[in-house]
C-alpha cells in the first residue's frame, strides 16, 4: 500500500477520540446479509486511529444494513471449548461491583439480548411485580418467552425518538458494541434513556489480550466485529460518553478475552453549579461596585480606574452613565468615548485628590495598578472593590 493509502482519511470519526486520521492494517472478510455464502464474503478495510489506536472495520456498506444485517435468525452462541456460557458470572461481577447500591430497580433491560441467553438470568435475577425486565433488540430472535421489545439500537442516541428503554435502572450491553457502527452514539444514547443514577454493564473482546491460542480458538476476527477495543479504549469511550466508572476489568472466559465495566449515570454536576454560582456571583460583584461608585459619587468627585468587560458589566448590573462627579481613567482607552464619559489618561491620576476605584478583577493586574498607585503617591485615595469583598464586608458574596 503506499503512504497516502495508509494514512487516508475516512469519512467517520473514532468512536473513541473524534480523530479522522487512519491507518489500514489489512483487509478482513465481511460477511453480508441475505445471500448465499459464497456472494456474501466481502473484503473490507480494518483501520487503526493514528490518534488514540482504536481499531475498527471500514465495511463501504451503508449505515442502514446493520440493522438488516441483525434481523435474521442468530446461531447459538459459542463461548469455549465445551459451549459453556458465562452469564451467570456476568450477573455475579455486576453485584459485587455494585453491592454499595442499595437503589431497587423499577426497570430492568438486556440491551441486545440476542438468543436470550443472558436475558433469562436477568429474569430470574430481577422480575418481580414491582420490576419491569425485558430485552431490547433489533429483531426479537430470544426463543426465552420473555417480552423483546424491538428497536433500532443504531438511533439510540435520537432522543426525538422514544425507546423502551427510556428511564432504565440497570441495564446490560454484553457483546454488543463491537457490532455497532457507531459505538459512541450507542452508549451516549444509553446513558442519556438511563434513570438518575442508572447502572450499566458493559463487556466487549479484550483486543490487547490476544494471543496465539485466543486467535487460533475463536472466532475474535469476526466479519461481523467492527470495533476492536481494549479494556482501556473501552474505558475512554465510556467516560467521554458521560458514564462514571464503578468497575473495571480485563479477563478471559474460554478463549474469549473481554473488557468489561459496571457504569453509573452520574453526572459531574460540581464544575456545572460551581460555574452557575460563580457567575452569580460575579453579578454580585458588578452590582456591588457599581452601586459603590455611586455611593462615592453622592459625596463629591469619584475617579474609576480601568475601562474592560468589568465597567461595561457593572453598567449593565446598575446605571453608572452620566453621573456627573463621575471621570474615567485608562490607558490604553485614553481618549475614546465609553458610555457618556472621554476617557483620560492614566497619568492624570497622579493629579486628582478624590477617591479612586479600581475596577479590574484579575489579581496580577490590580497588583500593577497598586504598585504604580503607591508610586504615584495616591495609595491612601485608592479602593479596590475586590478587597471589600475579600474582607467579607459584601456578605452576598
Amino acid at each position: 500500500m503506499t503512504d497516502n493509502h495508509m494514512n487516508q482519511q475516512i469519512s467517520r470519526p473514532c468512536p473513541v477520540c473524534m480523530g479522522e486520521d487512519y491507518k489500514i492494517l489489512f483487509l478482513n472478510e465481511f460477511k453480508g446479509p441475505k445471500a448465499p455464502i459464497a456472494e456474501r464474503l466481502m473484503d473490507y478495510e480494518v483501520v487503526a486511529c493514528n490518534c488514540c489506536g482504536h481499531i475498527r472495520a471500514r465495511t463501504g456498506q451503508p449505515d442502514d444494513f446493520i440493522p438488516t444485517l441483525y434481523s435474521q435468525a442468530l446461531e447459538k452462541e459459542q463461548w469455549s471449548v465445551d459451549g459453556g456460557a458465562p452469564y451467570s458470572e456476568m450477573i455475579e461481577f455486576f453485584e459485587s461491583s455494585t453491592k454499595n447500591f442499595d437503589k431497587k430497580p423499577r426497570k430492568v433491560v438486556d440491551v441486545g439480548c440476542g438468543r436470550g441467553d443472558l436475558l433469562k438470568m436477568v429474569w430470574d435475577k430481577w422480575s418481580s411485580n414491582e420490576c419491569e425486565v425485558f430485552g431490547v433488540d433489533f429483531r426479537a430472535n430470544s426463543d426465552a418467552k420473555i417480552l423483546v421489545e424491538e428497536f433500532d439500537l443504531s438511533v439510540i442516541d435520537q432522543m426525538k425518538l422514544s425507546s423502551p428503554m427510556d428511564g432504565y435502572d440497570i441495564a446490560f450491553c454484553s457483546h454488543v458494541l463491537e457490532h455497532m457502527i457507531d459505538p459512541r452514539a450507542t452508549l451516549r444514547g444509553l446513558r442519556q434513556r438511563a434513570a438518575d443514577e442508572g447502572l450499566l454493564y458493559i463487556e466487549v473482546p479484550d483486543h490487547s489480550f490476544l494471543s496465539k491460542d485466543i486467535v487460533l480458538n475463536s472466532n475474535l476476527w469476526s466479519a461481523q466485529h467492527l470495533q476492536y477495543f481494549s479494556l482501556h479504549s473501552l474505558t475512554n469511550l465510556a467516560v467521554s460518553c458521560g458514564w462514571k466508572i464503578v468497575s473495571a476489568e480485563g479477563s478471559d472466559f474460554g478463549f474469549v478475552p473481554r473488557a468489561r465495566l459496571v457504569l453509573q449515570a452520574v453526572s459531574e454536576r460540581d464544575a456545572i453549579e460551581a460555574s452557575i454560582l460563580s457567575r452569580q456571583k460575579m453579578a454580585g460583584f458588578w452590582a456591588f461596585t457599581g452601586n459603590l461608585i455611586k455611593e462615592y459619587a453622592k459625596k463629591g468627585p469619584v475617579a474609576v480606574w480601568g475601562v474592560g468587560t468589568d465597567f461595561v458589566k457593572i453598567h449593565q448590573a446598575v446605571d453608572i452613565s452620566n453621573i456627573e462627579d463621575l471621570a474615567v481613567f485608562d490607558r490604553d482607552a485614553a481618549g475614546h468615548k465609553v458610555l457618556s464619559y472621554t476617557v483620560k489618561n492614566s497619568l492624570e491620576l497622579r493629579n486628582t485628590v478624590c477617591p479612586i476605584i479600581v475596577l479590574p478583577r484579575p489579581s496580577n493586574t490590580r497588583k500593577s495598578m497598586h504598585k504604580v498607585a503607591k508610586s504615584w503617591g495616591v495609595t491612601d485615595r485608592v479602593i479596590d472593590p475586590v478587597q471589600l469583598i475579600e474582607n467579607d464586608t459584601y456578605d452576598e458574596w
